[in-house]
């Protein structure tokens, strides 16, 4: 399956997006600039996060890939993209005796993840917009 044919999987799968950017609006009462001061920080922490799995993947470092699957946990809790967090999770507790299993849901976090990243972009780049425009 191609990256693109994977995206159109993921568009299908999760047809609302990964992010519930509205509900994460209203979590924070409307505030709109916290809103996109998380979404900014998530796309700089979280930048080059899936090209890394994917080397720790050929590298079959699961220690490490549990490690940064523990912080996509906490940061799918607080962007409310539940599909990101619970993969997180069950990749989290995975041990090494279940590897190819786990590989499948490595692969599955990082698309997630690129999806989610660019929903991100996507509302940070709207916001700006109506920001100027305003």
């Amino acid at each position: 399956m191609t990256r693109h044919q994977v995206f159109q999987w993921l568009v299908r799968r999760f047809p609302k997006g990964i992010i519930d950017s509205d509900g994460l609006v209203r979590r924070f009462d409307g505030r709109r600039d916290f809103v996109a001061k998380l979404f900014r920080s998530s796309l700089d922490y979280y930048a080059n996060t899936p090209n890394e799995l994917r080397a720790l993947l050929a590298e079959g470092n699961l220690e490490e890939i549990k490690r940064i699957a523990h912080g996509l946990k906490g940061t799918g809790g607080n962007l409310m993209a539940p599909r990101l967090r619970e993969l997180a999770q069950k990749v989290q507790g995975t041990s090494g005796e279940a590897f190819p299993e786990t590989r499948e849901q490595v692969t599955e976090l990082l698309l997630v993840l690129e999806v989610a990243l660019k929903e991100c972009q996507f509302w940070l780049d709207s916001y700006n917009a109506e920001a100027n425009s305003a």
